[in-house]
């Protein structure tokens, strides 16, 4: 019995399709889930493979959709272009949220200028020749020649340590790269990702912690001592998030009936997604937290012309938050 001369690969991604390789060359689907069949498609483009070469011609691959012949800019036209107060454009963030996933408008926006800046452009201009391919051609090679072009742009020497900024700006830029394959993927229009695993590495900034006498400084424990901060309501925010590790955006989302005064406990379950969209939070993790009671005594202060079911932070007239220049997770400046 003679060697194979071909591999099968059952992808449970793709609904349990069988995809085969032969020496040399890449995956390709083979349209079958059922193994038998699989294999008889294998053998019949060896058999076809053999031929082409001794007739001296190369074999025609007919397993890339047509869609795979469309340049990149053409296929990335649409990612990431979401609207506030509307539904996003983008097929990649279309399918995440219809498949339960959450992603956010600010992170579609995010990268969708880093798509116009270092790829696709506008209608007038394309930034990079690779936009100009085919996603069907463009293999690992072009990909990291395209990153290294992004790097020289941005005057990032990848082996400064302290050049945090520039490589941030890189990696998210090959990420975006890479969704674009891996949405090309996911809707059968390529079996591998030329950009995948080709973001840079970075050290993240770390950010530095207040000391006791700091906190007491910023936090004075009387209510009626506001200390820097220009209200109560603005002092209230920050003791918030700092104080019970709250993101921004849950803090914005926080309501009065999840402020559990009685028992001592927040009760985290939404958060605010985008341009006033309150949702579950990221990664849906709903919990309760100890209410400390310097916390308390600075929300009763609040409460006390609020609504029962309102916001224990509404936002202002402009639409935005006393948190809207805040980081994460309390951060405070």
């Amino acid at each position: 019995m003679g060697e194979k001369t071909y591999r099968l690969w059952r992808r449970a991604d793709r609904n349990g399709v069988y995809y085969v390789r032969l020496p040399g060359e890449s995956w390709k689907s083979t349209n079958c889930t059922d193994r038998p069949a699989a294999e008889a498609y294998a053998a019949d483009l060896v058999a076809a493979k053999r031929v082409a070469t001794l007739i001296g011609r190369t074999l025609p691959d007919d397993t890339k959709p047509a869609t795979a012949s469309v340049t990149l800019a053409k296929y990335a036209h649409d990612f990431f272009l979401w609207e506030p107060e509307s539904d996003p454009k983008c097929p990649h963030c279309r399918r995440v949220l219809a498949s339960g996933g959450q992603i956010a408008p600010e992170h579609a926006q995010r990268m969708r200028r880093l798509l116009e800046r270092f790829l696709i452009g506008d209608d007038e201009t394309i930034p990079d020749d690779l936009a100009s391919k085919r996603i069907g051609e463009i293999n690992r090679g072009d990909c990291i020649e395209y990153r290294a072009r992004v790097i020289a742009s941005l005057g990032v020497d990848v082996a400064d340590r302290d050049a945090t900024k520039g490589k941030r700006v890189a990696s998210l830029t090959m990420t975006a790269l890479s969704t674009v394959f891996s949405e090309a993927i996911e809707r059968g229009l390529l079996d591998s990702n030329p950009a995948a695993r080709l973001a840079i590495k970075y050290s993240k900034q770390k950010r530095g912690v207040f000391n006791s006498g700091e906190l007491r400084k910023l936090f004075p424990a009387a209510v009626d001592d506001l200390g820097p901060w220009p209200d109560p309501r603005t002092k209230a925010a920050f003791l918030t998030a700092g104080a019970c590790g709250l993101r921004r955006n849950e803090v914005r989302a926080l309501r009065w009936h999840a402020v559990d005064f009685e028992n001592g406990g927040l009760h985290i379950v939404e958060a605010f997604k985008g341009n006033k969209r309150p949702g579950a939070q990221k990664w849906d993790k709903r919990r309760t937290l100890a209410l400390p009671g310097v916390v308390a005594r600075h929300l009763l202060l609040l409460k006390r012309n609020a609504e029962s079911e309102g916001y224990v932070l509404p936002t202002s007239t402009d639409r935005r938050s006393v948190l809207r220049s805040g980081k994460s997770r309390g951060e405070m400046h």
